[in-house]
């Protein structure tokens, strides 16, 4: 089980609220919008708690949201990709002591776009086209 945290900044008018959607079932497979992210000063926005999923590999977009919750932009360009495999490997390259451990640390995702990855999986079919 993985346990992501997100976060990212973004300056937006008042009234307004940034989620993530995406292809997993946690982020609303692209069409709910239920995962809110909180705004700390500065403009930074993260995710409270983490998200938890069994899933190593799951696309994504940030998407502005009115104050009720509904859409009001999705983010422009390609999919984001959280493989959070590489994640780990980056972890463990880092220090930890072992490979079992790093799968049961928790992950931060940042805004990270992997193109090359990203091309392989939309000619799978795997990443949703806008």
């Amino acid at each position: 089980l993985y346990h992501v945290n997100m976060q990212v900044r973004k300056s937006l008018p008042g009234g307004q609220i940034l989620g993530i959607s995406g292809n997993i079932p946690e982020l609303g497979m692209w069409k709910d919008f239920k995962f809110h992210l909180k705004k700390t000063d500065g403009d930074l926005w993260f995710t409270e708690k983490p998200i938890l999923t069994k899933k190593r590999f799951f696309c994504y977009k940030y998407v502005i949201l009115h104050q009720d919750g509904s859409l009001n932009t999705w983010e422009n360009g390609v999919d984001r990709i959280a493989d959070l495999e590489i994640l780990e490997e980056k972890q463990c390259a880092r220090g930890s002591a072992s490979k079992t451990r790093c799968k049961r640390e928790r992950v931060r995702v940042r805004t990270l776009t992997r193109e090359n990855h990203c091309e392989r999986e939309c000619a799978r079919g795997a990443v949703r086209a806008n």
